[in-house]
């Protein structure tokens, strides 16, 4: 009798920690890819960000196939943690699919990003509750596709932060969920207020947010995205630096400026660089 209650101690207490988490497989196989031996020469660029309740981890890679098995591990691990979910998203490259997901992450959600824009990408995504608060919650990100010189290239998304659909002040709806379209009709509008996405309130919030924007903007140029995307990117750019620019020492400001004359390097549409040029004259 005693052997067997030591059995099922033993049993609870694996069975226990694993009910705690919900994402257990996620997190072991995405920080084996991250931080596994020798990845850091395939990570092209990474954009991190952490607060009082919220973080999130932006990677993007190019890897080979002989580094391809972490990430078989990541797209294998969704489907491991998949019943533990509380959302999903997959679309597949190739496949005739007009559904997109936004998701909303950094301070306040007041930044954003669509995912099953590109016919020629695969995405996975999954969405976990907090079970120490169910108004939070973490985002897995995967997006990959197939390069001609054999290497997968892609990137890699971890949000942690308030649910937009819970948290008031920002609302992200799925006009697919039929229940959700019924609420949005009946929803009173007065009580929401809704924050400007670009305003920061210090100097160390202003260069946190223009590296993580130079960094997606880059990134979408490397990678061929929509022209809608990089323009909301150049013009987040001057947004910020209209509204947080005051925040700035004259040695801040010049280094942003260098950072943003950077960023006109890839960058062929006249518009795009008059929004760089109307970003730096704030700045003056």
């Amino acid at each position: 009798m005693k052997t067997k209650k030591l059995c099922i101690a033993a049993i609870l207490a694996v069975a226990i920690p694993l009910a705690a988490d919900a994402q257990t497989h996620l997190k072991k196989a995405t920080a084996d890819f991250l931080n596994g031996n020798g990845m850091d020469e395939y990570i092209n660029s990474k954009s991190t960000e952490k607060g009082e309740d919220y973080n999130f981890n932006i990677t993007y890679f190019s890897i080979p196939k002989s580094k391809s098995a972490s990430l078989k591990q990541v797209m294998k691990a969704f489907e491991q943690d998949a019943n533990n979910a509380y959302g999903s998203f997959t679309k597949n490259a190739g496949k005739e699919m007009r559904e997109t997901k936004v998701i909303a992450y950094g301070k306040d959600n007041r930044q954003s990003v669509t995912f099953g824009t590109r016919r020629e990408r695969n995405y996975k995504l999954a969405y976990f509750r907090d079970k120490a608060d169910q108004d939070f919650r973490t985002v897995y990100a995967l997006v990959w596709y197939d390069e001609k010189d054999g290497n997968t290239s892609g990137s890699l998304w971890i949000i942690y932060g308030k649910d937009p659909k819970i948290s008031k002040g920002f609302i992200s709806w799925d006009f697919n969920d039929l229940k959700q379209l019924k609420e949005l009709k009946n929803m009173d509008w007065d009580s929401f207020t809704f924050p400007r996405t670009d305003s920061v309130s210090s100097a160390k919030e202003f260069l946190s947010r223009f590296g993580s924007l130079r960094e997606l903007y880059k990134n979408a140029e490397r990678e061929q995205d929509s022209d809608l995307y990089r323009t909301s990117m150049a013009n987040k750019i001057r947004n910020l630096c209209k509204s947080g620019g005051k925040y700035l020492n004259p040695d801040e400001k010049r280094f942003v400026i260098e950072g943003i004359n950077d960023l006109k390097k890839y960058c062929y549409d006249k518009y795009r660089k008059g929004l760089f040029d109307l970003a730096i004259r704030y700045l003056k």
